[in-house]
């Protein structure tokens, strides 16, 4: 489940449609997908009020694989694989879209 771009464009369709104008939120130079108070939901809501929020808005459970497929996190397998920093290349996702 590598391809980050499909992922993270998943996590800006649930966050165009429940918190529209959330890119002028995020600090671009200090996002960090791997830190919970620099990843995109810590910026937008602080994460545990954003977990919780989400879970409330969308009707589901913020799980870690729900999270990781829509651009929120990495997943399990990805986190013990330490060949490649994953995170990194989530967080080089989001930027992209920032960017656009």
């Amino acid at each position: 489940m590598n391809d980050y771009a499909e992922r993270v464009a998943r996590g800006v369709a649930i966050l165009d449609e429940i918190e529209p104008g959330w890119r002028s939120e995020i600090d671009a130079a200090t996002l960090d997908i791997a830190k919970s108070e620099y990843c995109i939901i810590g910026q937008l809501f602080g994460w545990s009020d954003g977990v919780e929020l989400l879970e409330y808005r969308l009707g589901v459970a913020f799980e870690r694989e729900w999270s990781a497929r829509h651009g929120f996190d990495i997943t399990m397998d990805e986190d013990c694989d330490f060949t490649v920093n994953h995170y990194a290349f989530l967080t080089d996702a989001w930027l992209a879209v920032l960017d656009a």
